[in-house]
């Protein structure tokens, strides 16, 4: 079938030559895992991202629905369907004393024992959900040693991730020194415009105060950060664009980075994919590119 290539199911899922033309793959060893974040793990996102032919997956479990049953027996079926997956799980929101979140953390910790939990959300850009530790990286350290131990304890093969970190400069440099020595990764989350620029310059500052693993989390491109005088071009061209460069960017030490998101129901958000499912050129390259 001229232009296109097949996908779970047999559907064609047609690539722009003129956009994918020429990078079909890595300038070098492949050094950087590519994953991607998900909102939803159904039927029709577990299919999406199996044409994406991507194996590591960042989903959140929520803190304030634990103790829900029911939650709680969906949270085990979704661990059941995504076994195949190399999961990041996200523990985040809610309000309430330490040792129930690290109580929480436990929990998920002995259902998902070989998975990767990442410890809040954004705590730094005050998240909302992570405003516990108002802003002080101090705080946000203090808790996350008394989480890591718990967890080494429960679950001694986990990878404790630290949340994703959004701001830059100094601030970076000081959450990321006081929470790399109680996590097994660093994490960054990167957004604006242009994307590759802020790639480098966060890992570049996470390098001035540790040497700890570093992950990249939250990778992603909306209509709303390209600036309002930029020349006439078709947005999600420019989240195809975007994303490419920095997922070329090779040499950096980014072990992985998670692509943000999967889908999220926005006409012009962060999703590869519409809200109708139908794939955006970053999706169709991404395909293409993995394969």
């Amino acid at each position: 079938m001229a232009g296109a290539f097949l996908v779970g199911g047999g559907r064609p899922l047609h690539a722009d030559a003129r956009l994918v033309a020429g990078v079909t793959g890595w300038p070098g060893p492949r050094r950087m895992m590519v994953g991607i974040g998900a909102h939803v793990l159904e039927r029709q996102a577990l299919e999406a991202i199996r044409d994406l032919g991507i194996d590591h997956v960042r989903h959140t479990i929520y803190w304030n629905r634990w103790a829900e049953p029911e939650y709680r027996r969906y949270i085990g079926r979704l661990l059941e369907r995504t076994r195949h997956l190399d999961l990041l799980l996200v523990l985040h929101g809610g309000h309430g004393p330490d040792r129930e979140f690290i109580r929480f953390a436990a929990d998920v910790a002995r259902l998902a024992p070989t998975s990767a939990l990442q410890i809040w959300n954004e705590p730094d850009a005050l998240f909302p959900g992570s405003e516990r530790f108002e802003g002080s990286p101090d705080r946000y350290a203090s808790h996350l040693r008394a989480v890591y131990d718990r967890l080494k304890r429960v679950a001694p093969e986990v990878t404790v991730v630290t949340a994703g970190l959004a701001t830059n400069g100094d601030s970076l440099k000081r959450w990321a020194a006081a929470a790399a020595p109680h996590a097994d990764v660093v994490a960054t989350h990167v957004y604006g415009f242009p994307m590759v620029a802020a790639f480098r310059e966060k890992a570049a500052l996470v390098r001035q105060v540790t040497d700890q693993r570093l992950w990249c989390t939250e990778l992603g491109m909306e209509r709303a950060v390209i600036p309002p005088d930029w020349p006439p071009h078709d947005w999600e061209e420019l989240q195809l664009e975007k994303l490419r460069e920095c997922l070329l960017e090779d040499s950096l030490p980014y072990e992985r980075a998670y692509v943000h998101v999967l889908q999220d129901g926005i006409p012009e958000g962060h999703g590869l994919y519409r809200p109708d499912w139908s794939p955006r050129p970053a999706a169709v390259w991404l395909a293409r590119w993995r394969r």
